[in-house]
């Protein structure tokens, strides 16, 4: 607990070094406990280079108790702006978002077509089992957002009823 004392206190330095440093250490130790924190700061930062340096962390994150802290931001309205980095970060960690399908078709469905393709791409990783009702309830929601207006997203859309439909069958 001290060592996570130690590192929240240098992610609220002023000093980018500082900050640069407890990133690293971050990485190299790995705790879920200051996610909330990190996310914050990529959200409040002006400085390129900590916002790379958290995106790398949240990238290679591997401890499956960060998915809810990495789920509830980008829930939240308030990182809206980091939200497509954030929901990348999901799947180039590896880690399994599938207790989260419905999150992420919500995002396919609502969001832009950047953070809608990366939503799609977290769903089409997803190697958890999902249950044959979960996979209905969200092809069904897929298939009533249809629209001839966005093609571009109506074709995401239809390809992710093909991916969940294949899930089905896993």
């Amino acid at each position: 607990m001290k060592k996570i004392n130690v590192l929240t206190e240098k992610l609220n330095s002023k000093n980018p070094e500082i900050i640069l440093d407890a990133i690293l250490k971050l990485r190299n130790k790995g705790t879920f406990q200051v996610i909330a924190q990190v996310v914050k700061l990529l959200n409040t930062t002006q400085d390129e280079e900590i916002k790379k340096a958290i995106l790398n962390f949240l990238n290679d994150l591997k401890n499956k108790e960060s998915i809810p802290e990495i789920v509830a931001a980008i829930k939240n309205p308030v990182y809206k702006k980091n939200l497509q980095p954030l929901i990348s970060s999901c799947w180039q960690s590896g880690l399994d978002y599938s207790n989260y399908l419905a999150v992420f078709t919500d995002i396919v469905i609502r969001e832009n077509y950047a953070a809608a393709f990366e939503a799609f791409t977290v769903i089409e990783n997803m190697y958890g089992i999902i249950s044959k009702k979960e996979i209905d309830i969200n092809i069904k929601k897929l298939k009533s957002a249809i629209n001839i207006k966005n093609k571009e997203k109506s074709y995401l859309y239809v390809e992710l009823v093909k991916v969940l439909s294949a899930k089905q069958g896993d």
